[in-house]
């Protein structure tokens, strides 16, 4: 057993930029030394459009329940037949 010292290094997206070569058939042993603090990437948007996005189409589970409740599922051969998704947004009052 020797001692090998290697320097590997990642990108931008944490992935190994050169893969280390070892002899055939070897086992490695490695210990992680990181030997800088880097910053975690947090995506951010940009201060000029930060909280000017508007969501559609967003309902709660209540406003689901009630569409199910005022419009009941057809029943074919005593089998429920689940709604469209055109026919359970026809149904909804804006």
């Amino acid at each position: 057993m020797y001692a090998e010292r290697l320097i590997i290094e990642t990108n931008e997206h944490g992935f190994l930029k050169q893969k280390p070569r070892f002899t055939p058939n070897s086992r490695v042993e490695l210990t992680a030394l990181v030997l800088e603090k880097t910053r975690s990437l947090k995506r951010k948007p940009a201060k000029e459009i930060t909280g000017t996005a508007t969501l559609r189409n967003q309902y709660d589970e209540s406003d689901i329940i009630e569409t199910l409740l005022a419009n009941p599922l057809p029943v074919i051969d005593g089998n429920p037949q689940p709604l469209s998704r055109e026919e359970i947004y026809a149904s909804r009052k804006d």
